[in-house]
């Protein structure tokens, strides 16, 4: 049970990590097209 607990933990971090590098890929494209007009 806490082997199962631990894992839903560490993937929902991982999940979190890795919205926050789209989330600033996303915005780096935004400004990107932004500078671009």
């Amino acid at each position: 049970m806490d082997v199962f607990l631990l894992k839903q933990k560490t993937t929902y971090l991982g999940n979190i990590l890795t919205s926050q590098k789209n989330a600033k890929k996303s915005c780096k494209a935004t400004d990107n097209i932004n500078h671009l007009r």
